[in-house]
């Protein structure tokens, strides 16, 4: 297989995949959410652990694609600008969905669980 294929396949398409689909769940109204989840009634209005989870699951996939590129020194820094201008795009979309409104604290989360995974890469 082609090195360029095989390395878009394992660190691009990743990217795309899963921010396409934080994007596209993020332009659903609540109610389509909720249907999708589970979640417990009682913990409706705290969503910080889910974007701790997706976030931090994201942001391994941003790390991988900039590990392996020629800017592999600036791994860290380059990952979090990426993380905080997708978690800006995300919540801008939002203004326009019914029952959705931008948060910055969901950016805060975002970005904590971005500095998460951080802690698992280094030790």
């Amino acid at each position: 297989m082609n090195k360029k294929i095989r390395f878009f396949i394992i660190y691009v398409l990743p990217v795309i995949i899963f921010g396409s689909l934080i994007l596209y769940f993020s332009s659903q109204p609540k109610e389509v959410i909720k249907s999708i989840l589970i979640i417990n009634q009682k913990y409706e209005k705290v969503d910080g652990p889910e974007h701790l989870f997706l976030y931090g699951l994201f942001s391994l996939f941003v790390y991988r694609l900039f590990k392996h590129t020629q800017f592999k020194n600036k791994t860290y820094t380059l990952t979090i600008i990426f993380i905080v201008l997708f978690s800006l795009i995300d919540e801008t979309l939002q203004f326009g969905t019914p029952t959705r409104d931008f948060s910055l604290i969901d950016i805060m989360w975002n970005i904590i669980g971005s500095f998460i995974n951080f802690l698992r890469e280094m030790f």
